[in-house]
């Protein structure tokens, strides 16, 4: 039970770390196209 717990918080941090890489992406975008 530990065990897919543990691989259960990996996935979601590979997941949020994932999703924030991508919003940052995307705020670096916006940024460019208003200047």
């Amino acid at each position: 039970m530990a065990i897919i717990n543990f691989i259960h918080n990996v996935v979601l941090f590979i997941n949020n770390s994932s999703y924030a890489n991508g919003s940052a992406l995307r705020t670096q975008r916006y940024c460019e196209k208003r200047s």
